[in-house]
């Protein structure tokens, strides 16, 4: 039975490592996932437009721009780490050249225009592709001190607790884009971190992925294999500060 025939539906967990993973709870902000590890503590929570009949409050936050999807977080890091150590992407435990869709190099120039610090290798053994924390974030917001706690409330940018001044996102990804930059400020336990990573390429809806400015959409169920879709933050010698598991299964 091909995956075309059987009925499918998202499941999305999340966890401080691949192994400690729990449901999550999609478009309700008052039950954000608590992560915790040795290099990281905080929550998370993620959006998904159309979601098991989102609620209204999610439409909203929908509705205000072309987003389909977020991950966004609330934290602090537990080691002494600077801006350059922390990376945020997708990887694999397994291989996936066989079925990447064409238009992918296409994909992946455009998606580089959007985030310069991204790096990538999705023709490995386990392929993967990487930005620095710091860049790819859509919205950033840093602040000194411990984090709050309870229900997630929308992030506005503002880093001006590390640089200084505020600065609106496309100038603060631009600065860090330089690995200089990224190096010279630390993201330690006294800085709490909120970030929405969000963005319109992946439709969840649909079962479909757009390829920024090549006017490319693609059906994820074509050339799905059965394989996981992971969001992995961690830093470069490898240390995961938490992961999100996108899953699809049978209902």
């Amino acid at each position: 039975m091909s995956a075309h025939d059987k009925k499918l539906t998202l499941k999305v967990s999340i966890g401080s490592s691949v192994d400690q993973l729990q449901p999550a709870h999609v478009n309700d902000p008052s039950q954000p996932t608590h992560v915790s590890n040795d290099t990281f503590q905080g929550d998370i929570l993620v959006r998904i437009k159309g979601y098991n009949n989102t609620d209204l409050t999610e439409e909203e936050y929908f509705n205000k721009t072309k987003n389909t999807s977020s991950v966004q977080i609330r934290g602090q890091i537990k080691a002494d780490l600077n801006a350059d150590d922390v990376l945020f992407g997708n990887d694999f435990d397994a291989p996936i050249a066989s079925s990447l869709p064409p238009g992918t190099s296409l994909g992946l120039k455009a998606m580089k225009w959007i985030d310069p610090g991204l790096e990538t290798d999705l023709y490995c053994d386990k392929p993967w592709a990487f930005s620095p924390f710091i860049t790819t974030m859509t919205v950033l917001k840093t602040s000194n001190g411990a984090c709050g706690e309870g229900p997630m409330a929308l992030v506005e940018e503002d880093t001006s607790s590390l640089l200084g001044e505020k600065l609106p996102s496309k100038q603060r990804r631009n600065y860090f884009a330089t690995k200089a930059n990224r190096a010279k400020y630390s993201l330690s336990n006294a800085t709490c971190i909120e970030g929405d990573f969000c963005n319109g390429f992946i439709d969840f809806e649909d079962m479909a992925v757009a390829l920024p400015y090549v006017n490319l959409k693609l059906s994820i169920l074509k050339y799905w294999k059965g394989q996981p879709f992971r969001y992995t933050c961690k830093t470069r010698d490898g240390k995961m500060l938490f992961c999100v598991v996108f899953e699809l299964v049978e209902e």
